[in-house]
């Protein structure tokens, strides 16, 4: 089927790009007035109908720092905007009429945070801090939401109901609120289990009663192996102290050794048992035998605890942190998943993940996934199911995509389809020399020419589209927004154009259905290094070992792209 775009002839056409130097937008208010950036501290506010900008600077000291919420933080017509305004700790707050404003929290000692706001600005979803971070066991921040008064001003806080253990009985590090529907009543957030190795979404509801409950919706798919469960061992024992068997005055003895160490009165570091008796010193040392053994017992209950969590951990399914949106009907969290990319570098301090788009379905906890050989990030979501998603803040180039109805599509294809002088606009001004690799002989850099379309964020009718880059060509600037102005076009354009895709049968081989007029082979730099025109039926690529993304065009125009790995 060929994709139509819904394009009215009489008053759709194409206008020029804007391009905001020193900005990252990254939301952009339903009606379309305001675009929102955010950069290093600094939130700046478009006015998109008057052309005109205000901007939030961070301070010298940092301690004005700005950002914006996790969630659906912006009201439709740009008239709140929720995020915080210190650097550390942050605090809860909304911008209103010029103003910021903090939220009552339990304590401003700790992390807070205002995440999603409902259209009609009634209710704010978030997290309020009960502990500073730390590695011990404790829950530091909470769900909660705040309800705006008559005066127009934001009341206490109301602690969701929420778990107090994860799935594996440990105590979670985070449960927190990130979005919330149009009427309020569904919020949905996440749980940072107690290891911070794994994050699933949690569903908050109210019922008719204004009763909160609270559900994991893929609770279900958690150790899908159906692994025997291992006890927790708990944490190991505490090995025992020279100061407990010592009495007052040999400790008194002992800090003035100390003392005179650092006034340079005697040459070295005093030992406690210098001040210690025989008999002290034998009982210490007979518990650090009894120590010993008990710790050896614990190690190994931990270590079968350990591979054991870590095994459940690499099965599960497994969220981006704070990546957690709603569907623009309500009936879907839109997030991340991570998982551990199997041809990580066995070398390397930290493997490298994958990302793939998913959805989960609220009510029954079914999850979707993109289907995609690319590792991307969702960033957006828009009507009739859209997702915004992107390839990576870190990824050079940084680069855009639409999904919808499983179908994926990179952003300049989805503009071509409303008109081709979005294409050409971007070839011309998104794309730039940057530094790819270096001569291992004369360490020059080696330049390439890249397209950049970035981070994207967009109106839920998709008539105002926004992208982000972090600049790798100019490094004076930290980061450059451009904005799509659509209005006219009707519609959402069409992203699902076939039914058949590209498939990896093999390595360096892919299954390429009729209908296909082309395909260009990219290395992980953007360069082009292969085309091969009117494929079909098996098509071995024939390139050097490595990781490649294989784009095919079809007759029509659209495209399929996939990642394909060749020996």
């Amino acid at each position: 089927m060929a994709a139509t775009a819904g394009v009215s002839a009489a008053s759709a056409q194409f206008k020029t790009p804007v391009v905001y130097p020193e900005s990252a937008i990254q939301r952009i208010s339903a009606d379309g007035h305001y675009a929102i950036s955010e950069v290093l501290g600094t939130i700046k506010i478009y006015d998109l109908e008057a052309g005109t900008e205000v901007a939030y600077e961070v301070s010298e000291d940092m301690m004005q720092y700005y950002s914006l919420g996790h969630g659906n933080c912006v009201t439709p017509d740009g008239g709140v905007i929720l995020g915080s305004s210190i650097y550390y700790p942050l605090d809860a707050s909304y911008l209103q009429n010029g103003e910021w404003h903090a939220l009552n929290v339990p304590s401003a000692e700790k992390d807070n945070l205002a995440n999603g706001i409902t259209p009609d600005g009634s209710r704010i979803c978030g997290s309020v801090g009960l502990n500073e971070m730390t590695f011990e066991s404790v829950i530091m921040q909470i769900p909660a939401y705040w309800d705006r008064n008559a005066d127009g001003t934001y009341g206490e806080y109301h602690v969701l109901p929420y778990p107090d253990k994860d799935l594996f009985g440990e105590v979670p590090q985070y449960v927190t609120a990130i979005s919330i529907s149009a009427d309020g009543k569904t919020i949905v957030g996440q749980m940072t289990f107690g290891s911070g190795a794994m994050v699933i979404p949690v569903v908050y509801k109210e019922d008719d009663k204004g009763e909160w409950s609270y559900s994991l919706p893929t609770k279900d798919l958690f150790n899908p192996e159906g692994l025997e469960p291992v006890e927790n061992p708990g944490d190991g024992p505490m090995p025992p102290s020279q100061e407990d068997y010592m009495t007052e005055a040999e400790l008194a003895e002992y800090q003035a050794a100390v003392d005179a160490y650092f006034a340079n009165e005697r040459p070295l570091y005093p030992d406690y048992e210098e001040f210690m008796s025989e008999e002290e010193k034998a009982a210490y040392h007979a518990a650090v035998e009894a120590y010993q053994v008990l710790y050896d017992e614990w190690q190994v209950k931990w270590e079968e605890y350990d591979i054991y969590r870590t095994s459940v951990n690499d099965a599960s399914p497994n969220f981006v942190f704070n990546n957690c949106m709603l569907s623009t009907d309500g009936k879907n969290i839109v997030s991340t998943l991570e998982s551990v990319d199997p041809n990580s570098d066995p070398w390397s301090w930290f493997a490298k993940s994958i990302y793939t788009p998913a959805t989960v379905d609220i009510e029954t906890g079914e999850l979707v996934k993109v289907d995609t050989e690319l590792s991307l990030l969702a960033s957006g979501v828009a009507d009739d199911g859209v997702i915004l998603v992107h390839n990576g803040q870190s990824s050079t180039p940084m680069l855009a995509y639409v999904v919808k109805n499983g179908e994926i599509q990179s952003l300049v294809d989805y503009l071509n389809t409303l008109s081709p002088e979005y294409g050409q606009w971007i070839n011309k001004n998104m794309s730039h020399e940057v530094a790819v690799d270096y001569d291992p002989e004369t360490w020059e850099e080696i330049f390439e020419e890249l397209t950049f379309t970035g981070i994207p964020a967009a109106t839920p009718d998709m008539s105002m589209v926004a992208v982000w880059n972090n600049s790798p060509w100019d490094y004076m600037e930290n980061a450059q927004s451009v904005l799509f102005d659509l209005k006219g076009f009707s519609g959402i354009a069409s992203v699902s154009v076939a039914a058949k895709n590209l498939k990896v049968v093999a390595k360096g081989v892919i299954s390429v259905p009729e209908g296909f007029s082309g395909l260009q082979v990219y290395n992980l730099n953007g360069q082009c290094v292969k085309t091969v025109s009117s494929p079909y039926g098996l098509v071995k690529l024939n390139v050097a070992p490595g990781a490649y993304i294989v784009k095919g065009t079809r007759a029509d125009g659209s495209t399929s792209i996939l990642k394909v790995a060749a020996n």
